[in-house]
């Protein structure tokens, strides 16, 4: 990667990873890649919409700017990166927005570490040899024109948190 396109994927995370203010994009931008002058890119992507995600456009966009051009000639480059935050997009379907892991939890009537453990994020199941421990269950099942797939038990059971052990 290039060392402009790699400024601007710099800068368009730092603009993506907050509130979407001119003045709150500007601070993240000056945080990510100090030198430069960047009050006028942040204006000028607050008046647009939110972006939700990194776009190869837009960083080809910013890639044209005479205030990157100028960074790179000062010696710039990124200092921090910013990761966004994992946002939900609302589609077509009617479901309620759940943007954070204890709102998930909460509309699942979980606790937090219940739902951990259910996305078993420790890998446990894999090293597992009681069923109490093992979240999914397969077996092969035969296809009418053929061949088999992988699918659910004949019985679909799942565990609960109460039986786990940990």
């Amino acid at each position: 990667m290039n060392r402009d396109r790699f400024l601007a994927r710099g800068l368009l995370h730092a603009a993506l990873a907050g509130e979407w203010e001119a003045g709150a994009i500007e601070a993240r931008l000056g945080e990510a890649v100090p030198l430069g002058r960047w009050g006028p890119l942040a204006r000028r992507l607050a008046a647009g919409p939110e972006l939700m995600e990194l776009s190869d456009p837009l960083v080809a966009w910013i890639q044209t700017l005479a205030s990157l051009r100028t960074a790179l000639r000062n010696g710039a480059t990124v200092r921090r990166w910013f990761i966004e935050p994992a946002r939900m997009r609302m589609g077509p379907w009617p479901v309620p927005a759940l943007p954070a892991v204890g709102d998930v939890a909460e509309a699942l009537n979980l606790s937090i570490d219940d739902l951990a453990w259910f996305a078993d994020e420790k890998g446990l199941e894999r090293h597992a040899s009681t069923p109490p421990l093992w979240h999914y269950h397969y077996h092969w099942v035969t296809k009418a024109s053929g061949g088999a797939r992988l699918g659910p038990p004949p019985r679909w059971v799942l565990p609960t948190p109460a039986t786990r052990t940990t």
